[in-house]
């Protein structure tokens, strides 16, 4: 039992901190990954939706909906996008394609994102303004600036199906690395153990011996041996007690013997007096 757990507590104090290290490594991989992903679905959605107002500027301005229809029939064809609208200044759709929104806003003059409760589906609105000139310098002097009103908006609706598909890929991927790197490490571990813990268990039986009196035990020694010191202290410890036993029973036998000889003149001597 001393021996298995000897073995068992090197073998833990050596996979402890790797399996901590797999887990931290692990964790901070999947972490950064889907915070990637999640962004780079974000930030694709928001491009396509302020491009698409860019292009619906004209048609909505000039009630051109053949333009509307085409700009909307190219974002309908960009993947995972699942509707999309334009909405004019009085809120009225005037193109609109796709599954049901999420939600019909009012038009906004800032951009906003609304994601549903099962996560499944972002709803992204982004208002067209007009196109501003630039004038010179000189007619820009002594002009309030005016914040333009926006002429409507796009209201676009994307699926997280790739994402959350990506995200959990993800999370296999860095569970299955985890996994690998413990198995990896516990595998080397086990060896390591094994090849400490020989020694160690050699040396504790050695004194287990020692302490029942058997002093003719000795151990292997190698100089290349991370414990040929100990090993070599030890050999030298028991030939030390060998030969104090050896000097304490010879001094027992000689005076054994003395005390019988005494013990016979003693004899001797009461059996003359009788």
């Amino acid at each position: 039992m001393k021996n298995k757990d000897i073995r068992f507590r090197i073998l833990f104090a050596a996979l402890l901190p790797l399996a901590l290290m797999a887990v931290v490594l692990s964790v901070l991989f999947v972490v950064t990954r889907l915070g990637d992903v999640e962004q780079e679905h974000v930030q694709q959605a928001r491009s396509l939706a302020r491009q698409a107002a860019s292009a619906s500027e004209y048609g909505l301005f000039s009630g051109n909906s053949e333009s509307l229809d085409k700009v909307m029939a190219g974002v309908l064809r960009e993947p995972g996008v699942l509707a999309f609208s334009v909405v004019d200044a009085g809120g009225r759709a005037v193109a609109s394609s796709g599954k049901p929104l999420l939600h019909t806003p009012g038009v906004q003059d800032q951009e906003t994102w609304v994601t549903a409760d099962d996560g499944a589906i972002d709803s992204l609105t982004q208002p067209i303004l007009p196109a501003t000139l630039v004038l010179h310098e000189e007619f820009e002097q002594g002009m309030a600036e005016v914040k333009p009103r926006p002429l409507g908006q796009v209201i676009l609706v994307v699926s997280r199906s790739a994402v959350l598909s990506r995200q959990h890929d993800i999370v296999l991927t860095g569970t299955l690395a985890a996994m690998a790197a413990l198995a990896l490490g516990g595998f080397l571990s086990l060896r390591l153990s094994r090849s400490v813990t020989r020694p160690v268990m050699q040396v504790s039986q050695m004194v287990e011996g020692i302490g029942r009196g058997d002093l003719q035990l000795r151990l292997e020694t190698r100089e290349d041996d991370v414990l040929y010191h100990l090993k070599s202290g030890l050999n030298h410890m028991a030939d030390r007690l060998a030969m104090v036993r050896s000097e304490l029973e010879r001094q027992v036998m000689e005076a054994t013997a003395e005390l019988n000889t005494k013990v016979q003149d003693a004899e001797a001597a009461g059996q003359d007096k009788t």
